[in-house]
């Protein structure tokens, strides 16, 4: 998520990343440790939105 890696620290990660569409919304759990990634299956990027949970920044979103 991001140009820069962000950090995945017990104190300090990204708890989720979900992508929303016309046709439903997914959503990766993450958790300390690991590489703040995800993968989505996705046939159709109209009106797509990106959208992620840091613990300590809260939420950001995609520009619309």
């Amino acid at each position: 998520v991001g140009k820069v890696q962000h950090p995945m620290e017990e104190k300090h990660y990204i708890a989720w990343i979900e992508i929303i569409t016309d046709k439903g919304t997914q959503r990766a759990f993450l958790k300390p440790g690991m590489v703040p990634e995800a993968e989505f299956m996705v046939d159709d990027v109209n009106n797509l939105i990106a959208r992620e949970y840091c613990i300590i920044h809260g939420l950001w979103k995609s520009m619309d």
